[in-house]
Parts: structure tokens; C-alpha cells; sequence
């Protein structure tokens, strides 16, 4: 009987402990077929431990979270269901008071934050918090685990919304006071203090109620990046995070002169980030929106060509039903309707207005920049029943579908729902015209005839 064979009292230690390397270099490359593997072991390990195996909690806290891991690649409602009760299992079977309990309450507590974005319901997000809360509470664990465990309260009290508790400063206060608590147990050289720099980086961002709070975050991000190792995927974060600061900040100065320093911020923060990483998407989508800044500053033809790059790409990452698929398909179009005003390739403007129209259908309802979308379509659509050369009827019925469409989809008290009416009802007045001309024409041939 060999080690690996399923009779070998260890055999379910070395699946564990084998899914284990594989979810580090999952968390390495991002390569979903490693999560699945991952989870595969998990499992087989979990069905040769008996039910009084000191060890079951341990596997059933890494099923969960390898689980969760995997919902948040494909937004499978059925593993962050799964997570959930298999993390809450965990933690029943865990000892109290032990760092067991401690790892538990983390991976329940990610696992009920993401329930709570999926469903909304703020009595999930109250046990997140809940959970943390009773991690940190564990005074006999070392610091490492304390740290870790301060900064995950920490994000969950910074992420309590509004609406269910009035006093958001006070969140945001309580949640500086965890991380900088967090931060006392990191002195330089400290695994975590990296992090803990820059969850307080992102406290006073959010908070940002005078100026000094950006400053700040500036330079907790700043010594944040400088700590992270060159290809740690939270670098990444990192950098992100300081070129919104630096955004922000150019934003409320009317300075500009820090843009290029976050344009170059945002390309270190994509090029670091694994191809298949879950947030490279926004990060490919801040940096185009840098560009775009830029170049509505300068007119450089370059920066907008390679907004159109970067938001193409990110339009492919986003799945279908995501919220963030819409905006990124009206990012793109916006992009190329742009760059036809620059260059006016009639190329660009078809595409310009088929993926205008596409993100307008897929955002029925208000969000950002659907405003603007609006209104580039129906500019685009002006522009293209003006192209030089003879009219088609066929071409007029397609420009007022256009309008037909978008209007469908626009409420009436839209700013831009006055522009488009205008637009439609000026050419169907113009298909009027047409039809009366050609109805004209064969009275003519009629009587001649």
C-alpha cells in the first residue's frame, strides 16, 4: 500500500495539503482549470474524513473558500451557497477560542459579504461583521493573524452602507481606528503592513473630507506600493488605488499635472495583473478613462486611440449580466465616436453607433454615463444621415429605428429625451418629403403615359 493509494490513513492529508499548493498557484495565475482542480481535491478529502476527524473542520473551511473563490470568477449562485454553509460548518466544528475558529470566521466572513452583494440583505453583512468581530477577539493568536483579522473587520465596517446607518463618517472613523491598530502590530518588515498601510489609504480616500484626508492617502498608498514585492498581484491593488487618489486630487485642484503620473500608475497596475485577475477589467477601464481625460486636455490622437484599446478589452471581460458589461460597451462606443470627430472614418462611426445602441439596450436603466451615450447616439446618427454622397430610403428607415429605439429606452424626463425626439421627428418629416416626392414623380409618369 502505496502513500497516495485511498487506503493510506494519510492519503486524505496529501489531497488537503496537494489542493493547497494548487489554490496558491491559483492565486498565482488566476487559471480557473487550477480552482477547479483545487476544489476537486478538497472534496475527495473531505468524503475519506469521518465526521469526528479533529481535522473535518479545517477541510470543510477549504472547500468553502476555494468555493467562494470560484463564485467570484463566475458568479455561480450555487458555490457562494455552498461556501456559506460549508464555511458556517467550519466554524461549528471549530474549537473556541482557537486560531482554527479565527481562519473560519475569516472565510464565513468574506464568504456572507459576498451574499450580502449578491442579495442586498444587510442581516448578512451584520454577521460578516459579527464574524470578524469574534476573529479578533482572540487574544491568544500572534500578530500575524491578529493583524489580518483587524484589517477584515475593518473592510467590513468601511463597507456598511448609508442608508442602513446614518453616521457614515463614524464607520469610516471606527474603521481607521481598526486599521491603525492593525498597523501597530505590522512594524516595518511585517508581512502585512503593506496592506494595513493601504486599507488606511482607502479609509481616508473614501472619507476625503478636507483636503489633508487625499493627502494622506496619497502617501499611505505611496509607502503601500513601495512595500509590496514587484509581482504581488496586491501591488496591483496598490497602484490602482494611488492613481484614483492622484485622480481625485487633479479633480478638486484643477491640477492636471499629476494625470501622467497616473496614467503610467494604471499601465504598471494592468501589466502586473494576471490575465484572468477579477479586478483587471476596472483597471483596464480607470486607465481608459485617464486617457480620455488626458486627451480631452490635449487633443493627442494617440491617448484616445489607445483608450479604444484598452476599454475594447475590458468590454471582453466583463460577462454578459454583469453591471460593469454595460458601462464598458458605452465607454467603447463613446471612445470610437470620438476618435471618428477626429478623424471622421465613416468606419467609425458605423461601429460608434451599433455599440452605443447595443449599451443603451443592455442599461435600461440610469447609470453612469448613459447620459452621455445618449446623446453621442444621437449626434452619430445626425452625422451619418449627413455622410456625403447619394440618400438611401433604406438608410433614412434605419436612422429613424435608431432614434425609435433609444427613445424606447429613454425616460421622458431624460435631459437628452428632447434631443433624440427632435432627431426622429425631423427625419421622419424628411421621409415625408421623400414619399411625397416619389408619389409626385409617378403621378408624372402616369399622366405622360
Amino acid at each position: 500500500m502505496t502513500l497516495h493509494t485511498p487506503e493510506h490513513p494519510n492519503h486524505m492529508e496529501v489531497l488537503s495539503n496537494l489542493g493547497t499548493a494548487i489554490w496558491h498557484q491559483y492565486e498565482r495565475d488566476y487559471d480557473i482549470s487550477d480552482l477547479a482542480e483545487a476544489i476537486t481535491l478538497f472534496r475527495k478529502a473531505l468524503r475519506l474524513c469521518s465526521p469526528t476527524n479533529v481535522k473535518r473542520g479545517a477541510y470543510l473551511q477549504k472547500l468553502g473558500y476555494t468555493l467562494l473563490g470560484r463564485y467570484r470568477q463566475n458568479y455561480n449562485a450555487t458555490d457562494l451557497d455552498g461556501a456559506v454553509t460549508l464555511c458556517r460548518e467550519a466554524v461549528r466544528l471549530s474549537t473556541p477560542g482557537g486560531s482554527d475558529r479565527a481562519i473560519a470566521l475569516r472565510s464565513l466572513r468574506s464568504s456572507l459579504w459576498c451574499l450580502y452583494e449578491r442579495d442586498s440583505k444587510i442581516s448578512d453583512l451584520l454577521k460578516a461583521i459579527e464574524s470578524c468581530r469574534e476573529a479578533v477577539r482572540h487574544h491568544e493568536l500572534d500578530n500575524l493573524e491578529r493583524a489580518r483579522n483587524l484589517n477584515s473587520l475593518g473592510n467590513a465596517i468601511r463597507s456598511r452602507p448609508a442608508p442602513y446607518f446614518s453616521k457614515k463618517t463614524s464607520d469610516l472613523a471606527e474603521a481607521l481606528a481598526v486599521y491603525q491598530e492593525a498597523l501597530t502590530l505590522c512594524p516595518p518588515g511585517h508581512p502585512h503592513r503593506a496592506a494595513s498601510l493601504n486599507n488606511i489609504g482607502i479609509t481616508l480616500y473614501t472619507r476625503n473630507l478636507v483636503n489633508s484626508d487625499m493627502l494622506e492617502a496619497i502617501s499611505f498608498y505611496r509607502e503601500a506600493v513601495r512595500l509590496y514585492s514587484p509581482g504581488d498581484p496586491e501591488r496591483a491593488c496598490s497602484l490602482n488605488s494611488l492613481g484614483n487618489a492622484l485622480c481625485a486630487r487633479c479633480k478638486r485642484e484643477a491640477n492636471f499635472e499629476a494625470l501622467g503620473e497616473a496614467i503610467e500608475l494604471y499601465r504598471e497596475a494592468v501589466r502586473l495583473t494576471p490575465s484572468k485577475f477579477p479586478s483587471r477589467g476596472d483597471w483596464m477601464t480607470n486607465l481608459g478613462n485617464v486617457l480620455i481625460d488626458r486627451y480631452e486636455r490635449t487633443g493627442s490622437a494617440p491617448d484616445i486611440k489607445e483608450a479604444i484599446v484598452f476599454y475594447r478589452e475590458a468590454s471582453q471581460f466583463y460577462p454578459p449580466g454583469d453591471t460593469n458589461h454595460a458601462n464598458s460597451i458605452s465607454n467603447l462606443g463613446n471612445a470610437v465616436y470620438t476618435c471618428y470627430q477626429q478623424n471622421y472614418d465613416s468606419a467609425d462611426l458605423e461601429e460608434a453607433i451599433a455599440l452605443l445602441r447595443k449599451a443603451i439596450r443592455l442599461s435600461s436603466l440610469p447609470c453612469p454615463g448613459r447620459e452621455r451615450s445618449l446623446k453621442n447616439l444621437s449626434s452619430a446618427l445626425e452625422m451619418w444621415s449627413a455622410r456625403p454622397g447619394p440618400s438611401r430610403p433604406e438608410g433614412l428607415k434605419e436612422i429613424i429605428q435608431g432614434y425609435e429605439e433609444v427613445l424606447y429606452l429613454t425616460s421622458a424626463s431624460d435631459p437628452a429625451y428632447l434631443q433624440i425626439r427632435r432627431g426622429r421627428d425631423k427625419h421622419l418629416e424628411s421621409q415625408k418629403q421623400r414619399q411625397g416626392m416619389w408619389a409626385g414623380l409617378l403621378g408624372m409618369l402616369n399622366v405622360e403615359f
